[in-house]
């Protein structure tokens, strides 16, 4: 799916990256919806903090009109012609703006998932049965790439240059899903994926041990890591020039 761009509110456009059809970014995705929500003051529709208008029915018979309640039918509660009036300006806004955030959603997500929400109900019900569908699927997907990692195996006497450009394209993949691995996590990776090299970079680890052991101040100790651009450099060195 390409990039969209989307009228939502009186000819002004917004332009977000779309959810992929496997929904590895889902993520991203749902932090540029709702800050595009925040810039055009429609958030409340979001999270449901929104007051619903009042609606009415307007009986030609008895020439009345009539209040509706939450799910659409007619109460017995009279409104005066004035106070029906009075409710027609806040009914435009609400449906329009609620027509244009399902219309933002709809040009944004794989029509196969825009189906399977469209009719929860209002917007917030339709954005949380969305989120939880892609939040559900994404924890197993995040599961999965990192297991994916944990598995990594460079052949002995293989250029490392492949496995390490896999191991950093499933690393900014996992990021963005929102799950950052840290310098000893990816450290770890590296540790796995190059048991070629376990005693090189055993042997760098030690160095920094040797000078975390001698460093007296707690806070700078517990900089002195081996970090994952460290453990590249490791390979790297012992692959040859």
């Amino acid at each position: 799916m390409s990039r969209t761009t989307v009228k939502i509110d009186f000819g002004k456009s917004l332009t977000i990256e779309p959810l992929l059809d496997d929904e590895s970014n889902w993520t991203t995705f749902e932090e540029d919806f709702k800050t595009a929500c925040d810039a055009r003051e429609t958030s409340k529709y979001l999270t449901g903090s929104y007051v619903e208008p009042t609606r009415f029915s307007y009986n030609s018979t008895l020439r009345k009109y009539f209040k509706l309640d939450e799910d659409g039918d007619v109460t017995t509660e009279e409104l005066t012609r004035a106070e029906a009036l009075a409710c027609e300006p806040a009914i435009a806004i609400f449906d329009r703006e609620q027509a244009q955030l399902r219309e933002m959603l709809r040009q944004s997500i794989p029509t196969s998932l825009w189906m399977q929400v469209k009719e929860s109900g209002l917007f917030d019900d339709i954005w949380n049965e969305l989120d939880r569908l892609c939040s559900d699927k994404q924890v197993g997907t995040v599961d999965a790439i990192d297991r994916q990692m944990l598995a990594v195996r460079c052949p002995d006497d293989e250029d490392p240059g492949a496995t390490i450009t896999l191991l950093l394209r499933l690393r900014d993949q996992l990021a963005s899903m929102g799950k950052q691995l840290t310098d000893a996590e990816m450290v770890q990776r590296y540790r796995g994926a190059f048991q070629e090299y376990r005693l090189e970079l055993q042997a760098h680890e030690n160095v920094f041990r040797g000078m975390r052991m001698k460093e007296t101040d707690e806070a700078k100790r517990a900089l002195i890591i081996m970090t994952a651009k460290d453990a590249i450099g490791v390979i790297r060195k012992s692959w040859g020039p």
